[in-house]
């Protein structure tokens, strides 16, 4: 499977990141870091490994062939728990221009509508614990920071030097290799039928990012704050738009879906607010 959101499960109790839910997050994590008081940290991440190994040991069968590799990208919040049990495995931060993710989140998950305030826990947060990994390990030997440009420019090379970090072996690697559609419901949804190799034309996507005034207000706005992270990767300062009409077209398009996503949230909010207290009455 693509994501399996294991660890994001496993270790929300430790970090304040809360979304809005009937569930009720806040109690769960109340609940949860009872038990943890209880019994103890390091036997709930203990329990937590037993749990990981298990469900691994089941993905790759009996006999144990293959390797487990678990790219869910919001681990990246959870990083210091998850070294915390797998201390001497090997670690793999894979960085990316943010424009770039940006872009392609939008494309892939909002149908390229400016609903950016929807990944705000990836772009603040995410990029926070991607600086924090950078400054705890990169002279470490079992951690490895590899930019998604270099992999996607000469796939042969890092994928050799990633399979060395990693000690295991793979089929020579081209351009043009096909990858496998490894199913499940999260992940990249366009999936191998767009990105049936490696491609350089993803790296482009940063230079496209800003084509409306309102994402260049955003992405400057986010490289002012976030320097330290654009600095120590090499990415640059973003460029604004050439205007045009579909410049301006653009601009307004995105002024209208932020003003929908937030007024959509805004409704949302109470709504569950009000089914809360709905419950409450009944209770």
């Amino acid at each position: 499977m693509s994501e399996n959101w294991f660890f994001v499960n496993e270790f929300h109790v430790f970090e304040d990141y809360l979304s809005v839910s009937e569930v009720g997050c806040k109690d769960i994590r109340k609940g949860q870091m009872d038990l943890i008081n209880e019994i103890g940290e390091g036997n709930y991440l203990a329990a937590v490994k037993a749990k990981y190994d298990y469900m691994t040991s089941c993905l790759l069968g009996s006999e144990g062939i293959g390797v487990m590799l678990d790219k869910t990208p919001r681990n990246i919040l959870f990083h210091e728990y998850i070294e915390k049990i797998y201390g001497d495995q090997g670690f793999v931060y894979l960085v990316r221009n943010p424009f770039s993710i940006a872009s392609s989140m939008l494309d892939t998950w909002c149908g390229g509508k400016w609903y950016i305030d929807e990944f705000s826990i990836d772009f603040v947060f995410g990029l926070e614990a991607l600086l924090d990994g950078w400054d705890r390990y990169r002279d470490q030997k079992n951690y490895k920071f590899l930019k998604y440009e270099d992999l996607v420019s000469s796939p042969a090379k890092e994928i050799s030097a990633l399979a060395d970090f990693l000690d295991v072996e793979v089929a020579g690697v081209t351009r043009d290799a096909m990858l496998p559609d490894i199913g499940g419901a999260l992940g990249d949804k366009t999936g191998v039928s767009k990105y049936k190799g490696f491609s350089v034309d993803s790296v482009s996507a940063c230079d496209e990012f800003c084509s409306s005034y309102v994402r260049y207000c955003w992405a400057i706005r986010y490289y002012k704050s976030n320097r330290k992270f654009f600095d120590t990767f090499g990415y640059p300062k973003p460029v604004n738009g050439r205007v045009s009409f579909d410049y301006i077209v653009r601009t307004i398009s995105d002024c209208f879906d932020l003003c929908v996503y937030r007024f959509s949230k805004l409704i949302n909010f109470n709504l569950i607010g009000m089914s809360a207290r709905g419950h409450g009455k009944l209770r």
